[in-house]
């Protein structure tokens, strides 16, 4: 975790912000009620992560160096939740190097240094596996855990829940029995229903993409 970190932080305000981060920051930079009005409107899918955004502006301004710390610090926890993930598939030396090697890995790097979303994304992914991995183990008191970390991937960006497959075809392989595969669908059950509001205001809100897709571009002048 440590090593993820640190790898984070180095030059992490180096590089000028691109177009998504700008973005980011924009939105920092807004009033609640201006937030709340963008959101009913656009960028819902987005709206967490902006809430997010939002507070830390409030708390420590908004600039390149504290709109991607949050970032990098959840690399940092991905780092870690994989390391802990590792120990309970293989043992600590496999959590070690599975940890040590995502670190150094350059996606991890990039992300941490980037104000957007995709670093929560992969913090919650991997901790939801690893809730699941205990609850396949036989830890029913994991399972709340596991549902509000699916609805959490799911309100940090909608394609997430796609992870949901991927633990399907693992409980199905694993084979834990009745009970436990019981447990694990209704957490999943659980975690989706509470994303449903938020894709039913992001299908709403598809037109806004549509426009700015079909928008024609800028007439070229030259001089």
């Amino acid at each position: 975790m440590i090593v993820g970190l640190g790898l984070g932080l180095w030059g992490i305000a180096g590089v000028s912000a691109g177009t998504d981060e700008l973005v980011t920051m924009d939105v920092a930079r807004r009033s609640g009620p201006q937030l709340v009005e963008l959101l009913g409107h656009v960028d819902a899918v987005h709206g967490l992560h902006y809430v997010l955004m939002y507070l830390v502006g409030q708390a420590a301004g908004v600039s390149v160096f504290t709109m991607r710390l949050p970032s990098a610090i959840a690399v940092a926890v991905v780092v870690a939740g994989l390391s802990w993930l590792g120990r309970l598939l293989g043992g600590p030396r496999l959590g070690l190097y599975a940890g040590l090697l995502l670190a150094v890995a350059p996606t991890a790097s990039r992300y941490a240094q980037e104000a957007r979303s995709f670093a929560f994304v992969m913090a919650v992914a991997v901790l939801a596996t690893g809730a699941l991995v205990k609850v396949l183990s036989g830890s029913s008191r994991w399972a709340a855990g596991y549902a509000v970390l699916i609805a959490v991937l799911g309100w940090f960006n909608g394609v997430g829940l796609l992870l949901v497959a991927a633990h399907a075809v693992t409980v199905v392989l694993r084979r834990p029995g009745r009970r436990t595969a019981v447990r694990v669908l209704l957490a999943q059950a659980a975690g989706i229903t509470a994303v449903v509001p938020l894709l039913l205001l992001g299908f709403s809100q598809r037109s806004a993409v549509g426009e700015a897709t079909r928008s024609p571009p800028p007439p070229c002048t030259t001089t």
